[in-house]
Parts: structure tokens; C-alpha cells; sequence
């Protein structure tokens, strides 16, 4: 990459990579993947920078979500809008799209509530199409931050799973949720407990790669755990 940082949130638009945010520099990146190339991408907007946001992209449009703010990013001008304001701040949380009555739909669950310091399981979703924020739906089985962040859907299902609540607890419970009946379901538990993790699903194996298992921001870890979904 062109500028180093952690507390990056990924997504994949029109078969490139978009990279937003993170500490200490908040800037925006594009990876083209045929082409083995990095770009830089023009300055984001103050309320979105930082680490832990959450990113997902639908449509023709990319959507950023940091604290209350919520963003619309127009990878073909390089142009933020921003959108109406989330009902919590958080950070750190589950983003994941889902297509639910026709409709589409970005689920925000958990995550690092800025108000108390500390990892919530509140769960809420953003309606594109209409630029409005849901009622409070079912919440995650348990509080936490640095959970499975990255789009972590398959067959319409929702992964929630591992993160960190403080002062010094972390997970290793998963966790599915289906957006279509709202119901919440336990699936078998992992081996490392951690948070700050990279995820990611491909041909229906879940993927979890390297975190922490410390407070106090010690990186380090190197496990990589797969669940067949």
C-alpha cells in the first residue's frame, strides 16, 4: 500500500479494492487487482476519518459509516456526500448487505458504542434507496468491538462473531442472523478467542485471520480459523 496505517475498512467495487480510513492516516486507496496497482484516492471527509469504520458497497455506490456519520462515495468522481445520521455511535462493528423484501439493506450490529466507551450488540440498518436508518432490530447475542467487520454474509445470512469488550474479554462464539425471520442462531465456537480480526467468506467457508488477544493494542497474532457455512 501507499500510505501504512490499521482500523482500515475494506470493500470490493467494479473488481477493484477500495480502502478507507484508518490510524494514523485516514486516507482513501484503490488496489487494482489485474494490474497489481495502488492509486491514492482524494482527501475523506473530517467526521469519517479515523479507525474502525465500516464500509459496503451497493450498487454503483460505495457507503462509509463512522461514528454517526454515514457517507455515499461516488468511485467514479472521487466525491462524498453524506447521509442521514446513524441512531448510535459506533465504531468498530459488523457491515454487512443483505437483500430483504426486495430491497437493500446494510446491517450495523455491535460494535464500539462511543457514548459508553465500551462494545454494544445494538443492531440497526441503513436503506440506501430511501437514505433512512431502521428501527432497533434484534440485538447480537453478546457486546462487542472489533467483530467479524467486513461483509460477512452468506445465503442471506449475517456472521457475527469474535471481538473484545472491556476491560480485558475477548470471543470466540459465531453467531448467524437472518435478516428474513430476525432470529439469531449459535454456531460451533472457535478456537482463539480475539478481536481486531481480518474476515472474509469465499465458496462458502468462513475465514478469520490474525487480531489480538490482548487489551492495550498488542497485536500480533497469526491464527487462521475456517468454518464451513
Amino acid at each position: 500500500m501507499i500510505v501504512p496505517r490499521w482500523g482500515a475498512a475494506a470493500t470490493v467495487y467494479n473488481k477493484d479494492v477500495y480502502v478507507f480510513g484508518g490510524y494514523p492516516n485516514a486516507v482513501a486507496e484503490r488496489y487494482d487487482i489485474i494490474n497489481d496497482r495502488w492509486t491514492l484516492l482524494g482527501s475523506m471527509p473530517t467526521p469519517i476519518q479515523g479507525q474502525g469504520l465500516m464500509v459496503a458497497s451497493v450498487g454503483s455506490r460505495i457507503y462509509l459509516f463512522f461514528r454517526n456519520s454515514t457517507y455515499e462515495y461516488d468511485p467514479t468522481t472521487d466525491q462524498y456526500t453524506p447521509k442521514m445520521d446513524a441512531p448510535l455511535a459506533r465504531t468498530w462493528a459488523t457491515c454487512a448487505v443483505v437483500r430483504v423484501g426486495g430491497e437493500d439493506r446494510i446491517y450495523i450490529i455491535g460494535g464500539h458504542d462511543t457514548s459508553r466507551g465500551d462494545g454494544t450488540n445494538v443492531n440497526y440498518y441503513y436503506k440506501p434507496s430511501s437514505d433512512k436508518w431502521s428501527d432497533p432490530q434484534p440485538p447480537a447475542p453478546y457486546s462487542a468491538y472489533g467483530v467479524t467487520r467486513d461483509n460477512p454474509v452468506w445465503m442471506g445470512n449475517i456472521y457475527y462473531g469474535f471481538g473484545h469488550k472491556n476491560p480485558d474479554q475477548f470471543f470466540k462464539e459465531m453467531y448467524a442472523y437472518n435478516p428474513e425471520t430476525t432470529e439469531w442462531s449459535k454456531l460451533p465456537t472457535a478456537s482463539h478467542e480475539r478481536d481486531g480480526i481480518a474476515c472474509a467468506i469465499s465458496n462458502g467457508t468462513l475465514y478469520i485471520v490474525g487480531g489480538r488477544n490482548q487489551p492495550k493494542d498488542q497485536f500480533g497474532l497469526t491464527y487462521c480459523e475456517t468454518l464451513t457455512l
